[in-house]
């Protein structure tokens, strides 16, 4: 994600300017973050499929500074098969396929991928671990 353009810069562009942008493990390393630095304001940005959002929101909650002005959680959990409707793969698009991510595909299976890959004429390779 340090990499994603956002609307004005990217987050390594945002911390080469000087910002204090950190990875981290888990959400239990931002709650540390925020316990150590109570005069800042902490972002916690996380990203993942929808099998990660417990966790995160678990780690967020134990933060005694969750909800106030100093600690803000912000994520973007992805289900765990494409979800679009109409035609992300128009005419000029050079996407050659899609990854499945191995981890979700272990719980929900793939069966909801065919018709995605039959629909796009893709292949949907499942990954993971």
């Amino acid at each position: 994600m340090l990499r994603v353009p956002g609307t004005g810069i990217d987050l390594l562009t945002a911390r080469a300017r000087g910002g204090d942008v950190r990875m981290i493990y888990s959400p239990f390393d931002a709650v540390a973050l925020a316990a150590r630095n109570r005069e800042r304001e902490v972002v916690f940005f996380a990203v993942g499929f929808e099998t990660t959002a417990p966790a995160k929101r678990h780690g967020c909650a134990a933060c005694p500074a969750a909800g106030s002005a100093q600690f803000h959680a912000a994520g973007l959990p992805r289900a765990g098969a494409p979800r679009h409707r109409g035609d992300p793969l128009g005419a000029d698009n050079r996407v050659q396929g899609f990854l499945a991510a191995g981890h979700v595909c272990a719980v929900m299976g793939t069966a909801e991928y065919g018709p995605i890959a039959a629909r796009h004429h893709v292949p949907i390779v499942v990954t993971g671990f």
